[in-house]
C-alpha cells in the first residue's frame, strides 16, 4: 500500500479486494492504518468481507483481508 498515494489507496486495493473468489484472501501491509480501505469495502459489501489486523502500528499495520464464503 506504502507504494501508491493515499488519494489512490483505498480504489486500488478496493480493486484487488473485490477479485478475490469466495474463501481467498490477502495480506495488506502498510506504514499507515488500512481502516479507511476496511470502512469503504464494508459499506460497498457489508459482510462480505473478514479484515483482521495483524501488526496494529504505530509504524507498520499488517492485515489479513478475506472474503466470506457465500450463504447460498
Amino acid at each position: 500500500m506504502d507504494a501508491l498515494s493515499e488519494a489512490r489507496v483505498v480504489d486500488a486495493v478496493m480493486d484487488r479486494l473485490l477479485r478475490l473468489r469466495a474463501g481467498e484472501g490477502v495480506e495488506l501491509h502498510s506504514s499507515r492504518d488500512p481502516y479507511a480501505v476496511w470502512q469503504r469495502m464494508d459499506r460497498a459489501c457489508p459482510g462480505d468481507y473478514g479484515f483482521a489486523y495483524l501488526q496494529d502500528g504505530p509504524e507498520r499495520w499488517r492485515v489479513q483481508v478475506t472474503r466470506r464464503q457465500s450463504a447460498e
